[in-house]
């Protein structure tokens, strides 16, 4: 757990350094920022051994074994079987396997390979945080300390192409829908489950620029998410037809769901959801991130009788790296901003520390 606790500590050193010294300009400290923080947890996440984390194994086998990969596979199938075991075959998507082989024409050591993975998630990561979020270092904090920075210990896969996914955020909320729709079809070639982010179109680009119209449509979304679990079964057929090797998710509860201190969490992201509802969500991109986050808490509530939704609620939460900064701008009292920003902080920080905890979070370095 000690590099855990050195991560808290370094990140606190870099926000003090960057913003409350004289040390360089303004928009040179955030990139100084995120460039120090998001180095630090690439290192320690990159150079992580085979027990950090439940399927580290697993993606170092996939490493070893891309190289029977034949370039021309990765090029013509989306899908591809890597292993083989009796009858079963086991298949992997053609950008996951792709960054496999490019990494295999320079070194076959599989620590390079998570180091490149680990590079390419927090980098993305980092672009994501500096094109749209009001508060750099808070925005990089809920990304380490939240979940999704520990839970790239363990499925390294999904949350890479949630990495690149979400910047079709800044893409399609800029008029580029095109580029967004590309970056997403990007992400879905590292994990099918990332198309889940189409849901975040209608959005973004029908948001209107009446303030009032705005505050009347969210009680769509609202309904709309409360609706969602009923439609489950159409759901269901969808992804039997589409995408067959996740409709197993709608039968199977492959893990048991631990909410514990989450659920603080959760409340408190329906308060500011309510809050800035209230406000009319005058603060910048308040709506599409309040509504974003909802179908985030939407998902979070299927899991309960899907339990493989929770990794599906992946994508959306990642969008709270963007609202609590935006949800706590929006406060009107500075007074409040800073009783906020204090609990969401000392929340956060015990979230972390709860999952650097887990057994499977016993840190040590490089592959054995």
């Amino acid at each position: 757990m000690t590099i855990y606790i050195i991560e808290i500590v370094l990140i606190w050193i870099f926000y003090f350094l960057c913003f409350h010294t004289t040390f360089g300009r303004w928009q040179n400290r955030k990139k100084i920022f995120l460039f120090l923080s998001l180095t630090m947890m690439t290192i320690v996440l990159g150079l992580r051994s085979n027990s950090v984390g439940e399927d580290t194994e697993h993606y170092v086998d996939i490493f070893e074994k891309s190289v029977n990969i034949e370039w021309v596979e990765i090029f013509t199938k989306l899908r591809i079987v890597w292993r083989v075991d009796g009858k079963f075959q086991d298949t992997i998507e053609n950008g996951f396997l792709f960054i496999a082989k490019l990494v295999h024409l320079f070194t076959n050591s599989p620590q390079a390979f998570l180091m490149i993975i680990a590079v390419l998630t927090m980098g993305c990561f980092g672009k994501f945080i500096y094109d749209n979020s009001v508060n750099v270092f808070l925005s990089t904090y809920v990304l380490m300390c939240e979940c999704l920075y520990m839970s790239a210990f363990n499925g390294a896969r999904q949350i890479l192409a949630l990495s690149i996914g979400i910047n079709a955020f800044t893409l399609i909320r800029k008029k580029k829908v095109k580029s967004g729709i590309a970056i997403i079809l990007l992400a879905s070639l590292i994990h099918n489950s990332a198309i889940i982010y189409f849901l975040m179109i209608p959005f973004v680009i029908l948001k209107s620029e009446n303030i009032i119209r705005i505050y009347k449509k969210f009680k769509y979304v609202i309904i709309g998410c409360i609706l969602v679990p009923c439609f489950l079964p159409l759901v269901n057929l969808l992804f039997t037809y589409f995408l067959p090797r996740y409709s197993s998710y709608f039968s199977n509860n492959y893990w048991s769901i631990n909410i514990g201190g989450t659920m603080v969490l959760w409340i408190l992201e329906l308060l500011l959801i309510l809050m800035l509802y209230r406000y009319h969500f005058r603060e910048c991109d308040s709506f599409e991130l309040a509504a974003l986050v909802m179908i985030y808490l939407m998902l979070e509530v299927v899991s309960f009788q899907y339990s493989a939704f929770s990794r599906v609620a992946w994508y959306y939460r990642g969008f709270l790296i963007l609202f609590f900064p935006a949800a706590i701008k929006g406060l009107r009292k500075g007074s409040n901003r800073k009783v906020l920003t204090y609990l969401l902080l000392t929340l956060l920080t015990l979230a972390f520390l709860s999952y650097a905890r887990v057994d499977s979070r016993t840190y040590s370095f490089l592959l054995q």
